[in-house]
């Protein structure tokens, strides 16, 4: 987790900081995966080792029809900022 929170430090520092408003009802500060190829390579793995197969055996689906529809890196801060998210319910598709 260390180095993902790295290269999307890295991508808010040279893309003109972290992106707020990409999320109406729940507004998060957050990098998207898909423009950071180091965090996308990163996700790739993870969901093809080990998240797609748990989320297959745990819905009973073949893992490959699992599917990702908008993957970012949210930041917190306890000492200021963004601290949590309100009780919401995600854009999932059962």
């Amino acid at each position: 987790c260390e180095r993902a929170v790295a290269a999307a430090e890295a991508h808010a520092a040279k893309s003109g900081g972290w992106t707020t408003s990409r999320h109406r009802a729940v507004p998060t500060t957050d990098v998207p995966v898909h423009e950071v190829p180091e965090l996308l390579r990163w996700f790739n793995h993870a969901m093809a080792g080990r998240i797609a197969p748990l989320l297959a055996a745990q819905f009973r689906v073949a893992a490959a029809d699992i599917r990702v529809h908008d993957a970012f890196l949210v930041r917190y801060s306890a000492s200021g900022g963004q601290a949590h998210l309100p009780l919401h319910t995600d854009e999932s598709v059962p």
